[in-house]
C-alpha cells in the first residue's frame, strides 16, 4: 500500500487528544442503532464554494496509488467565527491535480474528542473499503457509494491505518487505550493481544494520540502522556503483527523529555520515525525526531550537539510526522512545516510553504503526508485563499521541494 495520510489536530497548545480504551474480550462493530443498514448519502455538488461565505476546511487525506485518492474537508461559514457543520469528500483520479465530488458518510464534524458520530480522518485501502473516523468510525466497502456507521460502544477512534489486507486501529476512553484489528473488507473488529497501555487523560480536539503506522506486515502504536517529570521513556511504543497472531511487545521510547503533546509515528521500508514534544511555551515547543532502522530496537545516532536525535527548530507545535521510502522525513504541526533530506541533521521549510504556516484568523495545523518519495500533500485546516475564500490542498511532486496549489471547488 502506497498511502501515507494526515489528520487533522487541535490548533491550541496542550490540545492532544491523551485517551485510551479499557480491554475488552472481543469487540464486534455493528451499525448504529442496531439497524445494520448502510446509509448512503449523496456527493456533495452544491454552490457556492467560491462565496466568501463558506468555505471547505481540508482535514484528512489519502492516497491507495499515486494517482488515486479522497480528502475529507469541513464545510463551514466565515460569517462572525467559522462554524463547521457538514463534512464532505472529494476524490482524485490525477494524482491531486483535480478533485471532484465524491459521496461522504452523514456525519457531523469530528470535535472535541469525544465520543460520537463525528468524523475528521479518511483512510481508503483499495479501490472499494475505506473508513472515516475520528471521534466516530463510518465504513464503506463499495467505494463511498454507501457508508454505514459502527458501533464503537462509547470509544474514540483516535487513529487508523491499512495495509497487506489488515486495518488496525486504536480506540481509546478517557484513560488507557486499546488496538483493535479487522480483515480489509470485513467489519468484525478483535483486540490485539498486549497492544493496549495507558493514555493519560482526555482533552482538546480529536487528535492521533494514540496513533497507529503500520509498514507491511507490522504495526505499530505509539501513545504520549503527562507524567509530571521529564524522565525518559515515560510514554508507550508497542510493536507486533498487525494481524493480531501474536502478542506485541514494547519498544523503548527514546524521547528525552515531553509533556501532554503528541507523540507522533511513522514507517516506511527499513525506516521508523518517532516524534517527540516537548513542554509549550509562547506558541513554541521544544521537538525531537529519532530514527531506527531495526523496527525500534534501537535508534539511530543523530547529529551532534543531540547524539540520539535530529532536534527540530523552536517554532510550532509538532503533530505529524510521515517518512518516506528513500528516507525524507517530514514534521507538521501547528506553524511549522519541516523536511529534512539529510536523516535529520538539517531540516528545511519549503518556500512555496512558508506562508501557510503564518497563522491567519481562521488558520490551522499544517499537516503533511507523503504517498511515494517523490509525492505528497499539504493540508491546512482553515486556509483561506484571499482571490475567492475557498481552500486548498498542496500537491509536490519532487519530494517536497516545490508546491503546486490545487483549490478545493
Amino acid at each position: 500500500m502506497i498511502a501515507t495520510t494526515s489528520g487533522r489536530s487541535g490548533a491550541a497548545a496542550g490540545r492532544a487528544l491523551r485517551a485510551g480504551l479499557g480491554a475488552l474480550a472481543l469487540l464486534v462493530l455493528a451499525a448504529a442503532c442496531g439497524s445494520g443498514a448502510p446509509q448512503a448519502a449523496r456527493p456533495d455538488t452544491s454552490p457556492g464554494l467560491a462565496s466568501r461565505a463558506t468555505l471547505l476546511w481540508p482535514v484528512s487525506a489519502t492516497f491507495i496509488s499515486p494517482s488515486t485518492g479522497w480528502l475529507l474537508a469541513e464545510r463551514c461559514s466565515t460569517v462572525a467565527w467559522p462554524q463547521c457543520r457538514s463534512v464532505v469528500l472529494r476524490k482524485t483520479s490525477d494524482g491531486g491535480r483535480q478533485w471532484s465530488p465524491a459521496t461522504a458518510p452523514p456525519a457531523s464534524p469530528g470535535s472535541g474528542g469525544q465520543p460520537g458520530s463525528g468524523v475528521a480522518q479518511v483512510r481508503f485501502a483499495n479501490a472499494a473499503d475505506g473508513w472515516a473516523f475520528g471521534p466516530g468510525l463510518w465504513a464503506t466497502h463499495n467505494g463511498g457509494a454507501s457508508w454505514q456507521q459502527l458501533n464503537t460502544q462509547g470509544q474514540v477512534v483516535t487513529s487508523l491505518e491499512a495495509a497487506d489486507g489488515r486495518a488496525v486501529a486504536v480506540f481509546a476512553t478517557a484513560a488507557t487505550f486499546q488496538v483493535y484489528t479487522s480483515a480489509v473488507g470485513s467489519d468484525t473488529w478483535q483486540p490485539v493481544p498486549g497492544a493496549s497501555g495507558p493514555a493519560f487523560g482526555i482533552s482538546g480536539e480529536p487528535d492521533r494520540n494514540p496513533q497507529v503506522a503500520i509498514e507491511g506486515s507490522v504495526a505499530y502504536v505509539a501513545s504520549s502522556g503527562e507524567t509530571g517529570n521529564d524522565t525518559p521513556g515515560s510514554g508507550v511504543l508497542l510493536s507486533g503483527p498487525a494481524d493480531g497472531s501474536a502478542p506485541w511487545q514494547p519498544l523503548p521510547v527514546p524521547c528525552p523529555r515531553y509533556n501532554a503533546l503528541p507523540m507522533p509515528v511513522a514507517a516506511a521500508p527499513g525506516e521508523l520515525v518517532l516524534g517527540c514534544g516537548g513542554d509549550a511555551a509562547m506558541d513554541t515547543s521544544p521537538k525531537y525526531v529519532y530514527r531506527s532502522t531495526d523496527g525500534g530496537r534501537t535508534w539511530v545516532t543523530g547529529p551532534a550537539p543531540n547524539p540520539n536525535t535530529g532536534e527540530l527548530p523552536a517554532a510550532g507545535f509538532l503533530d505529524d510526522i510521515a517518512v518516506t521510502p528513500a528516507g525524507t522525513i517530514v514534521a507538521s504541526g501547528d506553524n511549522e512545516a519541516y523536511f529534512s533530506w539529510d536523516n535529520g541533521t538539517t531540516w528545511h521549510t519549503p518556500t512555496a510553504l512558508a506562508a501557510a504556516v503564518i497563522p491567519s484568523p481562521y488558520a490551522g495545523p499544517v499537516l503533511i503526508g507523503m504517498t511515494t518519495s517523490e509525492q505528497g500533500f499539504a493540508l491546512q485546516s482553515g486556509e483561506v485563499s484571499s482571490a475567492n475564500g475557498s481552500s486548498s490542498i498542496w500537491m509536490t511532486y519532487d519530494a517536497g521541494h516545490t508546491w503546486t496549489r490545487v483549490p478545493l471547488t
